[in-house]
């Protein structure tokens, strides 16, 4: 009986280191993202992304189970009546994704075509706010929403892919058809295409060095939050929901500024 209070006791200390070095790795992602926004702007490539585009909320997302933790976390830090709403969404996201799964042939169904097809369904985030397109858990979210933007078309930019459509934000950042049968979700124009593995990777290494390999574990983000909810906060869904169905925000033809992927509204 002691054995297994000290092994709980260990359990929860691990989570909470791994809750505190995850968050260490978001801030020094965010600062390295913010000078790299800003070196960009001064070769006038600027950032599309902007609150209530949330085009990329549709894609097939991979996380750490330290990064699900912390979503975990933030979700249940929410007001009762929003964080059973996620939790039905979770419920029923996971539900059509696995039965997506089978359809394909696919168990895991974390092949890149698998993922690229699922995204064509443009069935949004359970923590994206269906009403207003903005992120439940801004905060909290994994690496690769943190590094995922588009900026604006420039031709004359290297790192312009010749393959995107000729299409600007958020349109570009649409999964098509085409993407699912060439098995990837859409090339747009960044930055830099590799800050999702770079920052990703000084997290694992982080993780690594404090022994706590375990929580590198990947796997798909709504999969990933539920059953870490159901571990932590005994999350159980009390109801069937229809899945939000992704649509393209208003634009009044202004030119946005950089405000980040979708983030949570104050008001």
């Amino acid at each position: 009986m002691m054995a297994q209070s000290l092994d709980a006791r260990r359990r929860i200390t691990s989570r909470s280191q791994v809750v505190q070095l995850v968050e260490l790795s978001f801030q020094a992602a965010d600062r390295d993202f913010a000078a790299l926004v800003e070196e960009g702007k001064t070769l006038d490539i600027h950032v599309q992304c902007r609150a209530g585009c949330s085009a990329c909320c549709t894609y097939a997302a991979h996380v750490t189970m330290g990064e699900a933790a912390v979503l975990a976390d933030a979700v249940e830090a929410l007001d009762q009546r929003t964080r059973q709403a996620v939790i039905d969404r979770l419920a029923a996201w996971n539900e059509a994704w696995k039965a997506y799964a089978q359809e394909t042939g696919d168990a895991i169904a974390e092949h890149d075509r698998t993922a690229a097809g699922w995204g064509v369904k443009q069935i949004t985030c359970p923590l994206l706010d269906p009403d207003d397109n903005l992120c439940l858990a801004y905060e909290a979210r994994p690496m690769v929403c943190r590094t995922m933007h588009a900026v604006t078309k420039n031709t004359e930019d290297p790192r312009a892919c010749p393959t995107c459509p000729d299409l600007e934000a958020p349109e570009a950042c649409v999964v098509r058809p085409e993407h699912a049968r060439c098995g990837h979700n859409p090339w747009v124009w960044q930055l830099r295409s590799d800050l999702t593995s770079l920052f990703g990777m000084r997290q694992l290494d982080l993780l690594n060095a404090y022994r706590l390999a375990a929580w590198i574990e990947p796997g798909i983000l709504p999969v990933m939050v539920e059953q870490q909810g159901k571990a932590r906060y005994g999350w159980r869904a009390r109801r069937r929901v229809a899945l939000p169905i992704w649509h393209a925000p208003t634009n009044d033809g202004a030119p946005p500024d950089f405000v980040g992927p979708p983030r949570v509204s104050n008001s």
